[in-house]
């Protein structure tokens, strides 16, 4: 009785060791297959990197590009004078 145990452990790991494979198998053939047909960069807000631009779908179907630079995305929007502390006094 010991040996068919031990025979049936045995198989038991090599299951449990091919099944481990063939998970990390599909998980990098289907990266890989995202990859190739461009859906890698798309997250859950239906934003898409592709070469030196974004692309945002909206709820209602339209596509918005923002061509712009990560400096020019990054860049202040006021000018170096605007913004600053106001005074605000109550009426």
């Amino acid at each position: 009785m010991g040996f068919l145990a031990f025979i049936f452990k045995f198989f038991l790991i090599i299951f449990v060791i091919g099944l481990v494979a063939l998970g990390i198998t599909a998980y990098k053939g289907v990266r890989l297959f995202k990859k190739m047909t461009g859906q890698a960069g798309s997250n859950r807000n239906g934003r898409r990197q592709q070469g030196n631009y974004r692309t945002t779908q909206t709820s209602e179907g339209v596509t918005i590009e923002d061509r712009r630079s990560p400096d020019e995305v990054n860049q202040k929007i006021f000018a170096p004078g605007e913004g600053e502390y106001v005074d605000f006094k109550e009426e």
